[in-house]
């Protein structure tokens, strides 16, 4: 297997926002709606946050939102 991790730039929005709703979407049934992060804006985040994405031979597998603060890293989990 090939793995490639790489900063998500403005181009991959579309991408992180339609990876995200596949992942949270068998959550939709048990709470009876869709969970915020399927809401989120993904080209505010891309561009404010630090975004990195997991290729697996060549497709797109997954993703870690950052926040960079000076005295740790958050792990965001939109929530706006």
């Amino acid at each position: 297997m090939d793995f490639q991790i790489r900063r998500a730039t403005a181009n991959d929005a579309p991408e992180v926002a339609l990876l995200t709703r596949a992942a949270y979407a068998k959550w939709v049934p048990v709470i009876g709606r869709e969970p915020l992060p399927m809401k989120a804006d993904y080209e505010t985040a891309v561009r404010e946050h630090r975004v990195d994405l997991l290729h697996v031979d060549g497709v797109f597998a997954g993703l870690v939102e950052m926040i960079p603060e000076p005295q740790w890293l958050l792990i965001e989990n939109p929530v706006h």
